[in-house]
């Protein structure tokens, strides 16, 4: 008998919660639209709430007032939902500032020439110094280097010494220009 009293509890319970559901959703929707103007965000908060508050039953024992339970949910959620995209919406507008200022252009257009001359004159080199100079740009320490082109870590020392002193004469107005940003390339 004590199984049947559950189930019946558990119905009971099931359909107190249909009946909040299908009076309070369309409601609570468009309340929380008031504050998004987004619907199915809108839609979506509200339904967190009533996700929360079926999760939550205990909780609703407690509760006095369902409704303005809802609604104080919806509307904290709506705030909270409010302040996380500002946030987001100040991100992307200092990005955005950053990247539509003059220096941001003139710095990338440099990068991008930089990196364009050195590649330029790497593929002139003699085939393996350009092979093992790709290899070390790539993140390949002179041992792993060795082993993939199956040659002693002399040789990949000596390779590179070539290639480094080709490439400072094949680029050295660059390294006028921008020497910190050579060495790390070289380094």
């Amino acid at each position: 008998m004590n199984r049947k009293k559950r189930s019946a509890t558990g119905n009971d319970n099931r359909n107190t919660f249909e009946e909040l559901f299908n009076t309070y959703y369309p409601a609570l929707c468009s309340f929380a639209h008031t504050y998004l103007n987004d619907k199915n965000l809108a839609e979506d908060i509200v339904q967190e709430v009533f996700l929360k508050m079926l999760n939550s039953r205990s909780e609703l024992d407690l509760v006095l007032s369902i409704k303005s339970f809802l609604y104080t949910s919806v509307k904290n959620k709506c705030l909270n939902q409010l302040k996380h995209t500002r946030v987001i919406g100040k991100h992307a507008e200092m990005e955005s500032s950053v990247k539509e200022s003059e220096v941001y252009f003139v710095d990338r257009v440099i990068e991008e020439e930089t990196h364009r001359l050195i590649y330029n004159a790497i593929d002139k080199l003699p085939p393996r110094c350009k092979e093992i100079v790709l290899l070390s740009l790539n993140g390949l320490k002179n041992n792993d280097i060795a082993k993939e082109l199956k040659v002693s870590v002399n040789t990949v020392k000596t390779q590179k010494a070539i290639a480094y002193k080709q490439l400072r004469i094949k680029l050295k107005h660059l390294f006028a220009l921008t020497p910190l940003f050579l060495q790390h390339f070289f380094n």
